[in-house]
């Protein structure tokens, strides 16, 4: 029998109906059921029981499929290893293994959330006639790469707050454009949105 490679494949999360994620293919150059081969998981894997709920292999083909019902979450598995055998059908039955790993890639499924030390009702006293102000807010997105960029912006809802204040995208950084009056207007709400 042929000695297998390792092998990568690739789903998309949150993926739920029964697609093929990847064939594997052995070959034996003996005949008859000395060289039918047929597969299966390890079942002596480390992480054996948790490949069985999630995945099927077909015995005949090679097939790997995603078991009904079941989804994986980027968040929680980026990458999951298993370990497959081939064997033959013969009397003294022959076999080889692969390590196959299935990488999961990512959809924009989360939405950001602010740091939780981060007090969402903030007040702050600033000196009038001064432009002296500086805040960072911090918000999370558990996504990987594009996904999970956060944004920031001042709600648009409020423009006495948006002449005055402004916030950088990026970084969360919020300052002041203008000096405030204290006999123009005492308060401002900022509604910050990430």
């Amino acid at each position: 029998m042929s000695k297998l490679n390792e092998s990568l494949f690739f789903i998309v999360e949150n993926t739920t109906n029964l697609q093929q994620i990847g064939l594997l293919h052995a070959t034996d150059t003996d005949s008859g059921l000395n060289g039918k081969i047929e597969y299966k998981f390890d079942d002596q894997a480390e992480n054996y029981a948790v490949i069985k709920q999630l995945f099927e292999i077909d015995q005949q083909t090679g097939s790997i499929y995603l078991t009904d019902g079941s989804k994986i979450d980027r968040e929680l598995n980026t990458e999951i290893k298993m370990k497959i055998i081939a064997y033959d059908q013969g009397e003294e039955s022959k076999s080889t293994s692969i390590t196959t790993n299935i990488r999961v890639l990512d959809i924009n499924d989360n939405q950001p959330s602010f740091d939780s030390s981060f007090d969402l009702r903030t007040k702050f006293t600033i000196d009038e006639n001064t432009i002296n102000f500086a805040y960072k807010v911090t918000a999370n997105d558990p996504d990987y790469g594009t996904n999970g960029t956060v944004f920031y912006y001042i709600d648009t809802n409020n423009e006495e707050s948006l002449k005055k204040f402004y916030i950088e995208p990026l970084t969360g950084q919020i300052g002041l454009t203008a000096p405030l009056d204290y006999e123009e207007k005492q308060t401002y709400d900022l509604v910050i949105v990430s």
